[in-house]
Parts: structure tokens; C-alpha cells; sequence
């Protein structure tokens, strides 16, 4: 049993070990798309594969990134589709923990790249805490429509792309251009002079409830302060929700219900902060996923 970097030639074989044991509903092209994103122009990798008797028997899935923090780019890596074959899952001589965790162990053993997931299973969250995953947030802020509620006043949403684009500065439009084809939006909102930008995910949950959700924004004070005026602004009936992880908040929330995530987003970082990871650039936009 050996564990190596995949690469383009391993592409249709980890397709078609993901779609016949990890999930038949999702097409082989919709798999594709976990290798074909555009917004960086060579991919180190594409994860890792574990192989036994010269085939794919297991795959960790890698997207990678490279974004601007605080001035500085830096490498991000999206862990996803994490899949052994039922005999390869287990303890292998020589490999501490098993062939899973050997994956993940050698996917994140680069001190220089900064690893986030918000799709993880609990069966996964032992593993990922054994090579050293901490808890990026445990809860969301759930709001909904309040229409009496009116501070900020003058609170001004734009939803036009360009009038957008010519807004912001250059590492959002960056963003934006990045996910063009994903099933994201910006949204901008204004208020007494001040701007709050946002990348959007819209989809239905629960009992056909429409879900507003914060996969990214610029300003976390603002999204505390405003988020009410923002609630009541976008939702088109009392059934939606507009909704963000609780770290994308920075000050009291007024008028949102924390509710407990059911199973905790994770990162692995040397020396970036939870405020410093969101939900873009990941397998929920290339495989048009909900977020949780």
C-alpha cells in the first residue's frame, strides 16, 4: 500500500472510485469539476491516492487557492471527498491510525499552507483533530425578517455585478471573477457612508425554507451591526433565513438565534486565525453543495 500525489492521470479512475462507492447520484462531470477550477493556474496536485496492487483504492481530494490576507498571498487547501475502499480501511503495518489518517497526515504536512473543511463528517472529526485540526466554529447566526426593525437606517442593498465590481476593492473582484461560474453572488450593502461586501449562496432547506448564506465577507463588525437591517432587506417572506457562521460576526449580533452547527467547521494553521477562513474556494461551489 502506497500514498502519493494525484495527479491529471489519476482523474477518471478517482472519478469513478467516488461516483460507484462515495456517491452514484453526483455525475461524472459534476465530480470533474473538482479538477478543472480555474482560479489558479497550476495545480500542485490534486489531493492524494493510496494504491494497492497497481489501482486507486482510497483518495483525499485537495483544492488549493492562493488569496490575499492582510497584503500577504498565501496557499489555501480545501480538503474534500475523503474515500477508502471498505478493505483498505484499516490498520496497515507501518501506518499509525490507519490509511485514512496517513492520507490526511501527509495532504497537511506542509507548515506553510493554511487547511480548512466545512463539510466534515463526524466520523471524520477525530481524525482530523489527531493531526492537529482546531475547531473554526461550532454555531451560526440565524436571522429572520423583522420588518419593524429599522437601524441602520438608509440601508442600501446592491445586488448589480458591475456597480459591485467598481466598488470594491481589487482582491473581492478577484473573488468574484473567481467564482463567475459557481453558484455564488456579491451582494454589496451600504449604510451612512460605510460599505459591507458579501459573497452569497442562496438555496432551500429544511420544510422549503430559502437560506441566505454568508460564504464570505469584508467586514465582520458591520455584519453584527447590520445584520438585522440586512435580514429585512433581502428575505421575501417570514419562511427565509439570512444566515452566517458566528466567527464572520465581530460584536453583538441583535436580533440573531445562534444555533449549534451539527457537526463543527475545522482548520489546521500555523498562523492564521478562524476570522481568517470562509467558505469559498471549495468543494461546496464546485460541487454546488449546501452549506450545512
Amino acid at each position: 500500500m502506497t500514498i502519493r500525489p494525484a495527479q491529471s492521470g489519476d482523474i477518471d479512475d478517482i472519478i469513478t472510485l467516488l461516483q460507484t462507492h462515495m456517491d452514484p447520484a453526483v455525475s461524472r462531470d459534476r465530480w470533474g469539476q473538482l479538477f478543472t477550477y480555474s482560479w489558479l493556474a497550476e495545480m500542485p496536485d490534486f489531493g492524494r491516492v493510496a494504491m494497492a496492487g497497481g489501482r486507486i483504492v482510497g483518495y483525499l481530494g485537495a483544492i488549493y487557492s492562493d488569496r490575499s490576507v492582510d497584503g500577504e498571498i498565501i496557499r489555501f487547501v480545501n480538503p474534500h471527498s475523503w474515500y477508502m475502499e471498505k478493505p483498505a480501511r484499516r490498520v496497515v503495518k507501518g501506518m499509525m491510525g490507519g490509511l485514512g489518517l496517513e492520507m490526511l497526515r501527509d495532504l497537511t504536512r506542509n507548515p506553510d499552507r493554511h487547511y480548512y473543511t466545512s463539510t466534515s463528517s463526524r466520523l471524520t472529526i477525530a481524525l482530523l483533530r489527531r493531526v492537529g485540526f482546531k475547531m473554526l466554529d461550532h454555531s451560526k447566526l440565524v436571522w429572520r425578517a423583522k420588518p419593524a426593525t429599522t437601524s441602520p437606517k438608509n440601508i442600501e442593498v446592491v445586488r448589480d455585478e458591475d456597480a459591485i465590481l467598481s466598488a470594491v476593492e481589487p482582491r473581492w473582484r478577484k473573488v468574484i471573477e473567481d467564482h463567475r461560474t459557481c453558484p455564488v453572488y456579491p451582494l454589496l450593502v451600504r449604510s451612512q457612508g460605510r460599505a459591507l461586501f458579501m459573497m452569497m449562496a442562496t438555496s432551500m432547506k429544511g420544510d422549503d425554507e430559502t437560506w441566505h448564506d454568508v460564504m464570505s465577507c469584508s467586514d465582520p463588525g458591520l455584519l453584527a451591526a447590520w445584520g438585522q437591517s440586512i435580514a429585512n432587506a433581502i428575505l421575501d417572506s417570514h419562511d427565509g433565513r439570512f444566515a452566517c457562521d458566528e466567527r464572520f460576526c465581530n460584536g453583538e449580533a441583535q436580533g440573531a438565534q445562534t444555533v449549534k452547527l451539527d457537526v463543527a467547521r475545522y482548520f489546521k494553521s500555523q498562523a492564521l486565525q478562524p476570522r481568517h477562513f470562509d467558505h469559498l474556494y471549495s468543494e461546496i461551489q464546485l460541487l454546488g453543495q449546501k452549506l450545512s
